[in-house]
């Protein structure tokens, strides 16, 4: 049975838990800090973008490197997804696994997150390209490091997203089906099981588990209020009824 770290139990534990001091203070400072600016992302991204690398920079004064990783892991999100600076995020990404395999890092709970991060740069920059060094930083992860659940779940996501960009939907499929087993836990992640499934067996022209997953990701995305996610599952049914010949369904 995989034993998870808890990343977030962590970051969020009751702060005198920290410890006191006056450098204690200042790092208690960086995570009450971190919630707000997290929450301003979208709408004032440099802002929080600015705090990320000044928490960072002052986490490894502090001689914090777990909340230096934790910071630095932050700044790489902000490029991938609210600067959708790839190049950045890559050379970040890159630096940060190099930094995290010093030896003080090893017991870092959000250890598994640099290097998830670096899977998800290289997936999202060329999926093709980088194949082999996704599935070998995938697999370390899975060998060498501490996972959260999250983290676990999605290497296999991860994996089957590999084996559908190299145009092998069948190998995609066995790997989405892992993945939706991981995701036992998490209606959350089942709605993503459900959709790679759709769009994998559609490639495989099996109309019907394509219909099949969709209703189950109309289901699971209700329960979640996931819209997009609705919207997705509502486009799948109707494209198969239309495959199907069945005009009126697939206009409802």
């Amino acid at each position: 049975m995989v034993e998870f770290v808890d990343v977030w139990g962590w970051f969020n534990r009751p702060l005198h838990q920290i410890g006191g001091g006056a450098q204690t203070a200042e790092l208690r400072r960086l995570i009450t800090q971190h919630h707000t600016h997290w929450q301003i992302l979208e709408t004032e991204t440099d802002r929080a973008h600015a705090f990320f690398q000044q928490a960072r920079e002052t986490a490894t004064q502090l001689n914090a490197p777990c909340y230096a990783l934790f910071f630095g892991l932050w700044c790489c999100e902000t490029y991938i997804h609210y600067y959708a600076d790839l190049d950045k995020a890559l050379d970040l990404a890159t630096k940060l696994v190099v930094e995290a395999r010093k030896p003080h890092y090893k017991e870092c709970p959000c250890l598994c997150w640099a290097y998830r991060t670096l899977a998800d740069v290289y997936s999202i920059v060329d999926a093709v390209g980088y194949a082999d060094k996704i599935c070998e930083t995938l697999d370390f992860i899975e060998r060498e490091v501490p996972v959260d659940y999250d983290t676990y779940c999605l290497l296999d996501y991860r994996r089957a997203m590999v084996a559908f960009s190299l145009d092998n939907p069948a190998k995609a499929c066995e790997l989405a089906m892992s993945y939706l087993a991981r995701s036992e836990q998490s209606n959350f992640r089942k709605v993503d099981a459900y959709i790679l499934l759709s769009r994998f067996n559609y490639a495989l022209n099996n109309l019907d588990n394509v219909q099949q997953y969709a209703v189950l990701t109309e289901l699971y995305a209700n329960q979640r209020n996931r819209i997009n996610s609705l919207v997705e599952a509502w486009a799948w049914q109707a494209l198969v009824a239309q495959k199907k010949g069945q005009v009126d369904t697939a206009r409802q």
